[in-house]
């Protein structure tokens, strides 16, 4: 029988692993997603424009929260 604590461990680092991946593909469609952002549906385009709300592009910075 698997020790449950084991399979938890597991699980946290296929999480971790997943989120570095997110983290890195996010990234990486930066650059894509410039000049296309007109053929995002309303509901991406109002989450996106709330999120970049956080951000000062004079300092470069995320506000905290």
């Amino acid at each position: 029988m698997n020790n449950p604590w084991d399979t938890i461990r597991e699980a946290i680092e296929q999480s971790r692993s997943l989120d570095r991946a997110v983290q890195h593909s996010a990234y990486a469609l930066g650059s894509v997603l410039k000049g296309k952002l007109r053929y995002s549906s309303h509901s991406d385009l109002v989450a996106m424009k709330k999120e970049l709300a956080d951000y000062n592009m004079h300092t470069r910075e995320w506000k905290t929260k």
